[in-house]
């Protein structure tokens, strides 16, 4: 994709034409404005503002730490608020200047193929807006203490105090303002490592959560390096494949996998990926594919049971978006209603979550693929897999590996049946069962807000390498030595994401700074649309906040309050000849955007639940990210046409909507794809370099007298 030096240069044309179009959208309206009355004359058709100046804004450090397994429901609430001003909306004046960094990394991933460097350029070009656009806004006088005149002294004095207390309003500001000090070139560079990137992980108030989710990764990582070794990884191969090494076989099992693990989508991803890595490699299949099928399932699961982390965020942000609305005005159906009751009713409305799953369960069913994909999977069955160096098992000359299905399926279990179990201890509470008074919906709503995903995760990555690591040698698969070595080096195969993880958070804390959130929604305050095209508006919406952000989480956490109130306000100024459509147009609301907020992050290269996908796939992250980008746009084609437009604009139900939509994604499979095929070019350069190797390690075996092998075979094939 783009090798041509010429077609490079004219999609960075494009990319700055875009970016100078944004510059010159004018900056007032990136800020929220008050409303205005309308002029005579106008449509009868009422105009739906997306955002009013008095609805709440989440904190900026919310979003960003919320990462899938990391929340904690009582703490860190994402209905919690506070009231925006517009001298936040857009600070520094550069309107939709603010994308620049989040757009920086996307070009740069689209040209070049490498997040990581795009990641740190996204983070400098961010934090050089910050320091200049401090300067520029304050001026040097008010920036570098100089010997002011005394003429002078009470308009200095008067800025001074105005600047303290937009300081106090906001201190983000104030720290920018210290390395506004420095020389712009210097100041730049440091607030981009000591803020966006020392504090990511140094931070009192979420560094600790964030030092936790690191070692998650790592565990996971030396767990996975020692079922390589033990042969547990090699015999759990045996058991999804069998012998004749099906491929159709190992997809399925791959898909099932992820939704049977829903409790937890960070625990699906972290289970199904290392446990199949080998099985990929054995059929020759390559790690996008697994990548995919275990981001798109977790993910599309993960937001539509009533288990895990998501729920109760959601179930807070729908009880925080209820709260701002007078409920005697409200039609019937949501007069009484609640955050769970909304949760439930907007199930069957997820289009792109339901379209997803079916699209990724079709592909494993006709092992078809189209775009990338397709080109990863001949490449693939080519013997060109792609995958890094470090494969999932070690290998040794002295000692071979026997496949045993036990020694890795226990681990596993016990790191299923240990998160599950630690999240059920955390949230059960007996006098809230015992008490008679209190409807089932609310003791489920409690439970599941009680529950810690995080703590119990995190131990259960414990109890899965710890396990892993002493059946290893009281099982005689290897000596602790080589069992050590072997989880140091699945710990070294995490390292690559963890960089990308931690430079992704540090994009949000430049971005955060930015208000880059806001003046998108800025800039959604001033559409209107006919009403039942709302919910489409807003998938999109949220698609392009998630893709920005690199956060479902942070899309979720900003529009669904705001999605109540709108979708609220909404079906109380339908005409009562329309308030039969009140009821799907408003769930459609809501499930548009948890919809768009996934798609958004699985297109999105700095997305966190992407990069811990990479990880426990040991796929290049660059890979995931082009391979998956057709199958979620083709997912995001059906949640718009076969899911809003016909529900809404068409009035149909949702249960119509659902399986049409689902046979349209076979119908795509059916046209579009295709099973992958040798490449010619690809096996004859596999072969020649193999033949090489083998040449090599034959004249070195006879010099050594024959005393070593003339070639291994990665374990388990």
């Amino acid at each position: 994709m783009c090798s041509s030096p010429r077609r490079r240069v004219s999609i960075l044309l494009v990319s700055a034409c875009v970016i100078c179009c944004g510059a010159n959208f004018p900056a007032s309206a990136c800020a929220p404005q008050e409303p205005q009355s309308s002029p005579a004359g106008a449509s009868a058709q009422p105009a739906i503002r997306l955002l009013q100046g008095d609805e709440q804004e989440s904190q900026n450090d919310l979003g960003r730490d919320l990462i899938a397994g990391t929340i904690h429901p009582e703490s860190d609430s994402p209905g919690a608020a506070t009231a925006d001003t517009p001298a936040r909306g857009d600070r520094y004046g550069y309107g939709l200047w603010v994308l620049a960094p989040a757009l920086v990394v996307l070009v740069f991933s689209l040209l070049f193929r490498q997040v990581v460097p795009g990641l740190f350029l996204g983070i400098l070009t961010g934090a050089y807006m910050l320091t200049i656009g401090e300067i520029r806004r304050t001026g040097p006088d008010s920036v570098a203490p100089t010997a002011a005149a005394d003429s002078q002294a009470a308009d200095a004095a008067q800025a001074a105090g105005a600047v303290a207390d937009e300081m106090k309003a906001d201190p983000a500001l104030g720290i920018v303002a210290d390395y506004a000090r420095m020389h712009p070139a210097v100041g730049g560079f440091r607030y981009g490592v000591e803020q966006a990137l020392v504090s990511t992980i140094s931070s009192d108030d979420r560094g600790h959560q964030r030092l936790k989710l690191v070692m998650f990764l790592l565990v996971v990582g030396f767990a996975a390096g020692v079922t390589g070794r033990n042969g547990g990884m090699a015999g759990l191969s045996n058991l999804f494949c069998g012998k004749t090494a099906s491929q159709r076989r190992g997809l399925m099992a791959t898909w099932l996998s992820s939704v049977v693990v829903c409790f937890e989508p960070t625990a699906g991803r972290m289970t199904v990926g290392p446990m199949m890595q080998l099985a990929y490699d054995r059929t020759r299949m390559s790690r996008a594919k697994l990548a995919y099928l275990v981001d798109a399932t977790a993910a599309s699961v993960g937001s539509l049971v009533m288990i895990g982390a998501w729920v109760v965020a959601e179930i807070a942000l729908l009880s925080s978006g209820l709260g701002q609305l007078d409920r005697g005005s409200l039609p019937p159906f949501l007069a009484a209603s609640d955050g769970t009751s909304l949760f439930l009713g907007s199930i069957g409305y997820r289009f792109y979550a339901v379209f997803a799953l079916a699209l990724a369960l079709w592909i494993a069913l006709l092992d078809r693929d189209f775009g990338p994909m397709w080109w990863a999977e001949s490449r693939a069955l080519s013997g060109q897999t792609g995958n890094p160096r470090n494969e999932a098992q070690v290998i040794y000359e002295h000692k071979g590996i026997i496949p045993r299905a036990w020694i890795g399926l226990l681990p596993v279990l016990t790191f299923v049946g240990m998160s599950a179990g630690l999240m059920l201890k955390s949230g059960w509470n007996g006098d809230l069962w015992a008490n008679a008074e209190v409807s089932l919906t609310d003791k489920l709503t409690q439970f599941i807000r009680q529950g810690d995903p995080a703590d119990a995760l995190f131990y259960g990555a414990w109890g899965y390498a710890l396990l892993a690591f002493l059946l290893t040698f009281v099982s005689r698969a290897g000596s602790i030595r080589e069992a050590s070595e072997a989880g140091l080096s699945g710990m070294g195969r995490m390292v690559p994401a963890i960089v990308a993880l931690l430079l992704s958070l540090g994009l949000a804390r430049v971005c955060g700074d930015l208000h880059m959130t806001q003046a998108l929604l800025g800039v959604l305050h001033h559409i209107s649309v006919p009403n039942e095209w709302m919910p489409l508006v807003m998938f999109a919406a949220s698609a392009v906040v998630a893709l920005l952000t690199g956060s479902a989480w942070t899309t979720a956490a900003l529009l669904t309050p705001v999605t109540v109130a709108l979708m609220a306000g909404l079906v109380q100024a339908m005409p009562a000849e329309e308030l039969f459509r009140a009821e799907p147009l408003f769930y459609s609301g809501i499930g548009a955007v948890v919809g768009g907020a996934l798609f958004g992050a699985h297109c999105s290269p700095m997305a966190d639940t992407t990069i811990i996908t990479s990880a426990a796939t040991g796929c290049r992250h660059e890979d995931h990210v082009i391979t998956q980008l057709p199958y979620a746009l083709a997912a995001a084609v059906l949640a718009a046409v076969c899911g809003y437009i016909v529900t809404n604009v068409y009035g149909q139900p949702w249960h119509y909507a659902l399986p049409a939509g689902c046979l349209a994604g076979l119908m795509i499979v059916l046209a579009l794809g295709r099973r992958p095929r040798v490449l010619k070019d690809v096996a004859a350069a596999i072969a020649a370099a193999t033949g090489a190797a083998s040449a090599a390690a034959a004249s070195a075996g006879g010099a050594a007298m024959g005393s070593a092998p003339q070639a291994r075979r990665p374990s388990g094939l």
